[in-house]
């Protein structure tokens, strides 16, 4: 019986071991995925803008559209990065 005790704490312990050393790999495959996904994410909405905005001619409503859309962009972009105003 006592060997049966043993077995069960040493199987507990191992089992202990074993999720303690899974979750850091696991937070970080987690943390990798969410990276890379919203990298390319970014990087194509990016990179399809600027090939839209260099590359077709935008003389028309839907290229001033874009370059509006882009400034106002911008320009609430840099608002938020400076913080509230002070009064």
């Amino acid at each position: 019986m006592s060997t049966a005790a043993a077995a069960i704490k040493t199987g507990a312990s191992d089992a202990k071991d074993a999720v303690s050393r899974a979750i850091p790999a696991t937070t970080q495959a987690v943390s990798k995925a969410v990276y890379s996904t919203f990298y390319y994410v970014s990087y194509g909405v990016v990179y399809t803008s600027l090939f839209v905005k260099n590359y077709l001619p935008l003389e028309n409503p839907v290229g001033y559209g874009i370059a509006d859309g882009a400034a106002a962009a911008a320009e609430a972009t840099s608002d938020r990065l400076k913080g509230p105003e002070q009064d």
